[in-house]
């Protein structure tokens, strides 16, 4: 006898199905085979350029609006479970368009969005958009949460950990981004130590004598310190 389904399954169908149609009528599988290989051929695409993809999710909200908050985690663990990357680019922008009223528990939200399907781009993207902003907002959570992250084992989270503080120049919690940065200073995971050399080159952009002292006393991957001193 087949499942039943609840009314949140209803519901996150039915909110979802004049997406999928725009997506489908959108795609284009001469370019979704490029794309694919750009990323390793870890995840297949429409082929919907980003432009595109961007107005059909900006028409799409315009039209039905956001979901209800309780109704969010739903929507992205729908989206997240189908193959095509562009559906789990949808549910991050979604997920960044409600972080300003995020209560303490959006924490569940963007580590489901950063482990599942995770990658740089879709990790990136959810740093940018959901991340920052969150922890902007919640700062007395930061050192908590980012702990965890580094105590994980998960790279991603990892790399989130020594991220989340990308643009906030002069709010920069020092103490966290070197403290990260010397955990994990050995690794020779090429997704770690490029984002040490990010961290500290956006830093030294704020405060490039506080890095330069940095790197004269920590001792770093190659492709790390090459990074961060790029500019200088």
């Amino acid at each position: 006898m087949p499942k039943k389904q609840s009314n949140s399954d209803n519901f996150v169908a039915r909110y979802l199905a004049p997406l999928i149609t725009e997506f489908e009528k959108a795609a284009n599988p001469e370019r979704a085979a490029p794309m694919s290989r750009y990323m390793k051929n870890r995840f297949p695409f429409l082929g919907i350029t980003t432009p595109e993809r961007n107005e059909i999710i900006k028409q799409f909200i315009k039209t039905y609006g956001f979901p209800d908050r309780a109704d969010l985690f739903l929507i992205i663990k729908a989206c997240y479970a189908k193959p095509e990357r562009e559906y789990h680019y949808f549910t991050i922008t979604l997920a960044g368009k409600l972080v300003k009223k995020a209560e303490p528990n959006y924490v569940e939200v963007i580590e489901y969005l950063v482990v599942e399907n995770g990658w740089w781009d879709s990790v990136d993207s959810v740093l940018s958009v959901c991340c920052r902003p969150f922890f902007k907002q919640h700062i007395s959570l930061q050192r908590k949460i980012t702990r965890q992250w580094m105590d994980s084992g998960n790279i991603w989270l990892q790399r989130s950990a020594i991220l989340f503080q990308l643009n906030y120049r002069s709010e920069t919690n020092e103490e966290l981004l070197y403290g990260y940065i010397s955990e994990l200073a050995e690794s020779k995971e090429f997704f770690i130590a490029k984002a040490i050399g990010w961290a500290l080159r956006e830093y030294a952009k704020t405060n490039r004598k506080s890095v330069e002292q940095f790197l004269q006393s920590q001792a770093l991957q190659p492709l790390s310190r090459r990074e961060a001193k790029k500019h200088f």
